[in-house]
């Protein structure tokens, strides 16, 4: 009897000390379902002047936060996060519409955590959409067994609707 106690004992104790702990337990870092119910988000008017320049942002946050915090390059990784959209009068169904638009605009992020939004106008009034796609690169630097150069690469759909008038 005083085996099967022993053992009941030892099992529950394997039973709680392999119990499997979260992300962000384990490295103090949010989980990926955390950083997507969060980023990224749009800051930037919702009502605007037809033909006036306005300024925001996006924050985004990003799976590769977990590998480097840093943009550009220099050792062996080198990020590039990257905001391509364009202005429409109807939203994008889909993140293969984003590619094939003729008037898409690249942002280069320049800081990890935001991208600028800088001077952006409309020349109509009505409702209209900044619909794009947040692409995030890595690069290893080192090469892999196969000879070539690692990429990690998360796209992520993101778009803001506007209501333009011609005046307040």
């Amino acid at each position: 009897m005083k085996v099967i106690k022993v053992s009941l004992l030892l099992l529950l104790l394997l039973h709680v000390s392999c119990k499997k702990e979260s992300i962000t337990e384990e490295n103090n870092m949010e989980s990926v379902e955390q950083i997507n119910e969060r980023y990224p988000k749009f800051i930037f008017p919702d009502t605007l002047i037809v033909n006036k320049k306005y300024n925001g942002k996006i924050l985004y946050k990003g799976v590769n936060d977990s590998i480097t915090t840093k943009v550009g390059g220099s050792g062996k990784k080198t990020r590039y996060i990257l905001y391509i959209h364009d202005k429409v009068s109807k939203p994008f169904k889909a993140i293969e519409d984003v590619y094939k638009s003729k008037n898409t605009d690249t942002v280069i992020a320049l800081q990890a955590g935001h991208i600028d939004l800088l001077g952006i106008s409309f020349s109509k009034t009505g409702v209209h959409y900044i619909d794009g796609i947040i692409s995030d690169e890595l690069f290893f630097k080192e090469l892999d067994s196969k000879g070539m150069v690692e990429i990690k690469k998360t796209i992520t759909f993101i778009g803001h609707k506007v209501v333009v008038i011609d005046s307040l």
